[in-house]
Parts: structure tokens; sequence; C-alpha cells
């Protein structure tokens, strides 16, 4: 029995597809057995079998002919170790997260730096919408000419050269006006 199993290990390892197969047929009771131990820590069954059977295709690729180890306690070993090494990590990963959760006292081990980008906080809000009303308001006391030029590049993205073009001056003299009242009201703003 041992000799025919290393043969159709060998036969496997050489790229026998059916030796595989009837290797993995051979040893079901065992990857059944080792499944029905280790189920909770899956998903699903089909998760845990593929698990047992990447476990026994390893074994079978990695066995070493040259040996005398018997291949049942060999695939046995390598099958339990596999589910075994998978099992502490995932409770390992289940303590973490449980340890994560909001407890009833409201604290968390969440790094206070940890929250969504996306969220906007009530105080950034406010501080936005009085920004705003500043910048509304100084922009209201700039020159006719440079809040056109602003609304026009920043509101309508026109270029400079339209913008030239539709004051008749010239290009660098737009961007250096543009560039003077961002710098302006920078400085008010701060």
């Amino acid at each position: 029995m041992t000799m025919q199993l290393r043969h159709t290990v060998r036969q496997a390892q050489r790229g026998s597809q059916e030796a595989a197969q009837e290797l993995l047929t051979q040893f079901e009771p065992l990857i059944r057995k080792q499944i029905a131990k280790y189920r909770h820590h899956y998903q699903s069954e089909a998760e845990a079998r593929s698990t047992a059977h990447s476990a026994a295709m390893e074994c079978i690729y990695g066995f070493d002919l040259s040996r005398s180890a018997s291949v049942p306690r060999e695939m046995q070993a390598c099958i339990h170790n596999t589910f075994a090494r998978e099992a502490y990590h995932h409770d390992r990963y289940q303590t973490m997260v449980q340890k994560d959760f909001v407890e009833k006292d409201g604290w968390t081990d969440l790094p206070l730096t940890y929250e969504d980008p996306n969220i906007v906080h009530p105080e950034t809000s406010l501080i936005w919408q009085e920004t705003l009303q500043d910048l509304e308001a100084m922009i209201q006391i700039l020159p006719p000419r440079h809040r056109a030029y602003l609304y026009l590049r920043f509101h309508k993205t026109w270029t400079y050269r339209k913008i030239a073009n539709q004051y008749g001056v010239s290009e660098s003299l737009v961007r250096k006006i543009i560039k003077q009242t961002l710098v302006q009201l920078r400085k008010q703003l701060s």
C-alpha cells in the first residue's frame, strides 16, 4: 500500500493530474475529518475544503521521496498543521477585531487619528464658513477688474490668455494682478 502511495506521489510530482486527484480521493476521509474539526473558522465548507486541498497538494509536491517517511502520516501532519495555523491566525484576528469594537463603556482601542476622511467635523465646517464669509467680504472691496480676473480665472476656469484677450491687456499683466491679489487675500486671511 505504502509503495503504491509513493508511486502515485511520484506521478503527481511529475505533473499527473490523475495521480493528484487519486491521492485527494484516497485521503478524503482525513480531509473531511479536518474540515469538520475546523469548519467554524471558515465562512463556508467550500473555503475549508479549498484550504485542505491546498495543504494536501503542498504536501504532495513537497514530499521527499528519498526519505522513508510515511505518506499518510505526512499528509495528515500537513493538513492538520495548515488548519491549526489558519485557525490560530483567525482566532488572533478575531481577538484583535473584538478588542477594537466599542465596549459598553464607550472606549475603543482604535487610535485617535483613525477616522473617516470623508467626515466633516462641525468645528471644521464652522471654520470654513467663517473663512468663506471673510473671503467674500475681502473680495467685495477689491477693485472691479481684479474681482473680474479672479472670477474668470477660478470660477469660470479661463486661461490667462483668454482673460487678457477679453480685457485687451497683456497676459503677463493678468498673471501679475491675479498673483498680487491672491497674496493680498492670503495675508488678510491669516
